[in-house]
């Protein structure tokens, strides 16, 4: 294990944009997760389908430990806190991929940041710009400005 966990965030069969793009990009950052052996969660938001095959078959064959959460809003990060405890994915680093780089994505990393007590001390987040996308409305430059502001107000939080 390299001391990162890799958190798929929302990419399910009735978000618009969980495209062939960026399933393929997701399941890279899968295939990278099964070299380290690295733990993978799984954020499915409520109401919005199960994640896409491709991407579950990619988890599966990756030999990774995993487990799948679900989420009743746009941040994430108690149901990857609690997880963590369930599960003993505790590492230095967390990964954030999936949709959408202005909402749920951001929102995760954010709330993981605050979670004091229930995240290992000193994480780090890292939200993937290779491996996220972003609603078809918001434009690349704002999301952008967006990302660096909460990088320099979490210093835990790291846009790659």
């Amino acid at each position: 294990m390299s001391g990162t966990t890799l958190c798929i965030i929302d990419m399910q069969t009735k978000f618009w944009g969980c495209k062939t793009a960026i399933i393929s990009k997701v399941i890279h950052e899968i295939k990278k997760a099964s070299r380290r052996k690295d733990p993978i969660i799984v954020v499915e938001y409520v109401s919005f389908g199960s994640t896409v095959k491709k991407i579950m078959e990619a988890i599966k064959k990756s030999g990774c430990d995993y487990t799948i959460v679900t989420k009743h809003n746009d941040d994430g990060g108690d149901e990857i806190a609690e997880a963590c405890i369930k599960n003993g994915f505790f590492t230095p680093r967390y990964r954030l991929v999936g949709l959408y780089r202005s909402a749920c994505v951001k929102e995760t990393a954010k709330g993981m940041a605050w979670r004091g007590s229930h995240m290992p001390d000193n994480i780090k987040i890292q939200i993937s710009l290779f491996a996220t996308t972003d609603e078809p409305f918001m434009r690349d430059k704002e999301t952008e400005i967006e990302l660096k502001y909460i990088s320099e107000v979490y210093h835990n939080i790291k846009v790659i």
